[in-house]
């Protein structure tokens, strides 16, 4: 039995509380609650839309998706071209294997290059410096080398989460912050469904999301690596732009599920309350019901179902009960199951549906995924460099 290398952390797709949210909220939204005819003001003022968030993700996984099997494309046509011009005696162009080995040799000849513009550009510092900054360079050139694309990817999707991150620790981009990378339904944005997917206000909430990332993230982008390596399949130099994208469609899916969901079943059941005369409690329900959520987890869960799926004999243990091993099957149902009855009793502290709606387009990619990268890159190659299917 394969033990896999990490923690299994709580990561949660948040609701901030209200007091720390309203101050940011829609003007629109503030100003009902304060006051004015409470059924009419309320109901004309704050309807989330529907179709608009829908189109909006439908537009956007597309053309990430797109983009992303476009540039591996090229990526790969570059260096086919490159190995089959050294190898002119082939018959057949050379292998993804083949491919990435190359793409690597290369990385490996440009960070040495780097040392030894580094080497030559710190020969009058203090020896102790100099040392200590060509060591570091070294580590750093190791780390990168021997990382896989799918860690690579998921790296890069950390530094753009820390990025944002540092955004809500400075006081005067807080307002900016609220108004574009905090997603509430009730706002009428449809994009802060992306934005809100790279988004955390606090560092324990980003700390334990970025963690199940690089654990659960690089194992699942490492597999969707290796499905390429089918015969039937387009071989491919670089997975590096598969990962990333099917980051930015877990997200996606999963914000826009919490999206319907607020807006299809909660949003009527508060103008119901409304219409009865019950202020106070529509109210209650609008603070509680449809708040605005942020966070990777709807992503994360995507990855870690993928992980679970792909890699059943694995095995993890709980970040705050590192003795306690489980079956990656059991740990990660155990939070799914966790989620299903979250929505049951109606919990509020996290987006239990978006965790719900990242597990699923898990689960869907495991079983389409592959294919669907694959189609999607032959008929773009089809289209655009009019090869035979």
């Amino acid at each position: 039995m394969s033990r896999f290398g990490s923690s299994l952390p709580v990561c949660a797709r948040i609701r901030p509380a209200y007091q720390s949210w309203t101050r940011f909220a829609p003007r629109r939204f503030n100003y009902t609650l304060r006051g004015g005819d409470p059924s009419e003001s309320f109901v004309a003022n704050v309807r989330p839309v529907f179709w608009r968030p829908i189109l909006f993700s439908v537009g956007v996984g597309v053309g990430t998706y797109g983009l992303a099997a476009y540039y591996t494309n090229e990526d790969t046509r570059k260096w086919a071209k490159s190995l089959s011009k050294d190898a002119w005696w082939r018959t057949g162009g050379p292998s993804g294997q083949e491919m990435q080995r190359a793409r690597k040799i290369a990385l490996h000849r440009y960070l040495t290059d780097e040392l030894k513009g580094m080497v030559d550009s710190t020969k009058h510092w203090p020896t102790t410096i100099r040392v200590y900054a060509q060591r570091a360079w070294i580590t750093f050139a190791e780390m990168v080398l021997n990382s896989s694309d799918g860690r690579r990817a998921a790296a890069s999707i950390v530094c753009l989460n820390a990025a944002i991150f540092m955004g809500w620790q400075i006081p005067i981009l807080r307002h900016f912050m609220a108004s574009h990378f905090l997603h509430s339904p009730l706002s009428g944005k449809s994009y802060t469904l992306l934005t809100s997917a790279f988004s955390h206000q606090g560092l324990v909430h980003m700390g334990f999301n970025m963690f199940a990332l690089v654990s659960f993230g690089s194992a699942a982008f490492d597999w969707l690596g290796t499905q390429q390596a089918h015969v039937e399949r387009q071989p491919e130099s670089t997975y590096f732009y598969h990962a990333f994208s099917f980051y930015v469609l877990g997200g996606l899916f999963s914000s826009l599920l919490s999206h319907v969901v607020a807006a299809r079943f909660r949003f009527p059941r508060m103008v119901a309350a409304l219409t009865a005369g019950n202020m106070t409690g529509a109210t209650n329900g609008a603070l509680t019901s449809i708040l605005p959520s942020l966070g990777a987890s709807g992503a994360i869960y995507a990855t870690v179902t993928l992980s679970a799926l792909a890699l059943p004999e694995a095995t993890v243990s709980f970040i705050l009960l590192p003795w306690v091993q489980v079956p990656i099957s059991a740990g990660v149902g155990s939070l799914v199951l966790l989620d299903v009855i979250g929505v049951m009793r109606g919990w509020r502290t996290f987006d239990h549906w978006a965790h719900l709606g990242g597990a699923a387009f898990g689960v869907f990619y495991y079983y389409y995924g592959p294919e669907l990268w694959n189609w999607t890159r032959r008929r773009l190659a089809q289209a655009m460099y009019r090869t035979k299917p």
